[in-house]
């Protein structure tokens, strides 16, 4: 009966587990393309810009689907790079931020690419874990009957 407690736990922790995947994929997805809107032109701020393009690498970081990840190597290291020359040469900086900023913009279409197959996936996945949760609780044995509860015996008291 333990073994049947600990199967019911681990399938209910993967079920909730694959609910929170899919919702965790769903709410940054709906960032992600929020994010895909053009930008505007640059600004007279070049903090301003910078925090911009920080905005958008950070919401590409946080998005992936399930073994896909974005490589935001490279733009991150421009966006440092803009950040230490901001005040000496501000039009390298704008240079160096529209390239992380479209070097994003390929890494987030890398991510869309593989965006509808993830979902699939993990709706699969979650729809197999809540019906091996189902199978456990509703578990019949082999005559169709449930398995009978065992009375403890106890001691001191006889059945005559």
């Amino acid at each position: 009966m333990d073994a049947k407690r600990a199967i019911a736990a681990i399938s209910f922790t993967l079920f909730i587990f694959g609910l929170l995947l899919l919702s965790y994929g769903a709410y940054y997805n709906s960032r992600l393309g929020l994010s895909l809107q053009p930008q505007a032109p640059p600004s007279n701020s070049i903090n301003l810009t910078i925090n911009k393009t920080e905005a958008l690498l950070n919401i590409a970081n946080k998005s992936s689907y399930l073994v896909f990840y974005p490589n935001l190597n490279k733009p991150y290291s421009y966006v440092a790079k803009a950040k230490s020359i901001a005040k000496e040469d501000p039009g390298l900086a704008y240079t160096l931020l529209g390239i992380a900023y479209n070097d994003t913009q390929q890494q987030i279409n890398y991510l869309n690419s593989y965006k509808t197959d993830s979902f699939y996936i993990m709706l699969v996945l979650t729809i197999i874990s809540a019906y091996v949760l189902y199978r456990i609780i509703n578990y019949k044995d082999v005559a169709g009957k449930k398995p009978k509860q065992v009375q403890p015996k106890l001691k001191g008291k006889s059945s005559t």
